[in-house]
């Protein structure tokens, strides 16, 4: 029997309960996160298929790139900035992602799923966009309380990273598509909850709710699919 790799029945609770976050570090701090927790990643060896030769490099860059945006951004002192030009900058690796699946991918529910990702991430990065808009100046919080949340964000990323490293590289593209993505939402969702920990704006903070909601019912989905399709599909090459 196949075991499955995750639980639909119980992600919901499991994404609400999580005390992981994904977020970024000060550029100039010495917390800044370490280049090689990538080399995992970039170890990862692929098949013969071109497609997912292919994938497999995008993905590792989509990993790459939406690390370094978050750790070279400035941070502000004030939460509610952070998190939403943060989550800015992970729904965007989340969208590249579903890119690259359409792209090198085969599996019509794994397009699905990736179709649903990038059009929820952009709707929430409109929005969050239109909150830094009306939030042009930081409003600081208590350095020590800041301090603290820096801390969680630095250990989070940290743990994020290193999961979406170590899912296990296999010839099919849409199961390493959709294994991947599920660290990726795990990782928006602690950023959720994290917001509520230490935000105070009412717009950043229905954001999170909204993340909160609707990347836990898709994971749901991933995990069907993953437990589902999760030895390479021979009869789609």
């Amino acid at each position: 029997m196949k075991k499955n790799f995750l639980s639909a029945t119980n992600l919901t609770g499991l994404a609400l309960a999580m005390a992981l976050t994904l977020t970024g570090c000060d550029k100039n701090s010495s917390e800044a996160i370490e280049p090689e927790i990538l080399t995992e990643a970039s170890a990862r060896t692929s098949s013969n298929d071109p497609n997912d030769q292919a994938f497999d490099r995008e993905s590792d860059r989509v990993l790459g790139q939406m690390m370094r945006d978050m750790e070279n951004m400035d941070m502000t002192g004030d939460p509610d900035m952070d998190f939403a030009m943060m989550m800015k900058m992970h729904h965007q690796g989340s969208i590249d992602l579903g890119t690259a699946e359409n792209q090198y991918g085969k599996h019509a529910e794994a397009k699905k799923l990736a179709d649903m990702a990038i059009k929820g991430d952009k709707e929430s990065q409109t929005r969050l966009q239109s909150f830094l808009n009306g939030h042009p100046a930081p409003e600081k919080i208590d350095a020590n309380v800041y301090k603290q949340f820096k801390k969680e964000m630095k250990t989070a990323m940290k743990q994020m990273i290193q999961a979406y490293a170590k899912v296990p590289n296999t010839a099919d593209v849409d199961v390493d598509f959709v294994r991947r993505l599920i660290e990726h939402h795990k990782g928006a969702i602690a950023m959720a909850t994290l917001q509520f920990k230490y935000g105070n704006d009412k717009a950043p903070t229905d954001e999170a709710s909204i993340i909160i909601t609707e990347q836990a019912s898709a994971l749901k989905e991933l995990a069907a699919f993953a437990n589902k399709h999760g030895i390479p599909n021979a009869e789609l090459k």
